[in-house]
């Protein structure tokens, strides 16, 4: 497990790894910008007060935050999930600091078709990429790699009404789109997901399973 440190931003105080030579991501936090800002501004028209929000790839747990400013009013709730441990931990010890275990759910494990399963994470070495996001569950492992466990979020069975899913976990989004499908066909929900083709195509998945 890697050491964590906390970070004071424009959203408050964020924990996350400190041995990231460079993160975009943390970056944009510590100098008060939103990484990615359109797509906030994609979602905010979908952040239903007293609805649910669910952050697929939550990462530091920027959006999540967000996220809850924007839902709370009248009891809405964030389901959040992260599958790199370290991350994962550091976003846990944010929530609890901020006593939003109530209002923020986080779930640390790979979003995926079924539950249950156990997926390769490879071991964060920033060789190959420089910031925490950019890694995600691969095909196949090492022995540096660690397993972590899939949640489908229709198994969660949701009983909030789901207006905005947001997805980005790096070539994976489809077999969490897969595992949220009764999800969206009950709430008829804004759904937001990354297509990342290099990424995608490893699973064998192609833009048009997407649409399909």
């Amino acid at each position: 497990m890697r050491q964590l440190f906390s970070v004071d931003t424009f959203w408050g105080r964020f924990w996350i790894p400190g041995d990231a030579p460079y993160d975009a991501i943390m970056d944009s936090m510590i100098h008060g910008r939103v990484f990615d800002h359109p797509v906030i501004q994609a979602a905010m028209p979908f952040l239903t007060p007293g609805c649910c929000a669910i952050d697929i790839g939550a990462n530091f747990g920027q959006y999540t935050i967000i996220f809850h400013g924007a839902v709370k009013q009248g009891g809405g709730k964030v389901i959040s999930v992260e599958a790199e441990p370290d991350v994962a931990a550091g976003l846990r010890k944010t929530i609890t600091e901020r006593h939003l275990e109530n209002e923020i759910e986080l779930h640390e494990k790979a979003a995926g078709a079924r539950s249950g399963e156990k997926v390769t994470f490879p071991e964060i070495t920033f060789y190959e990429y420089p910031t925490y996001g950019s890694y995600g569950i691969i095909p196949n492992g090492n022995p540096g790699c660690r397993l972590v466990e899939t949640l489908a979020i229709d198994d969660l069975d949701i009983k909030q009404q789901v207006s905005f899913i947001k997805i980005d976990v790096q070539g994976y989004d489809l077999f969490a789109l897969e595992g949220c499908k009764r999800t969206i066909k009950k709430n008829r929900c804004a759904v937001m997901f990354e297509l990342e083709a290099g990424l995608a195509s490893q699973w064998g998945h192609y833009p048009e399973d997407y649409w399909r």
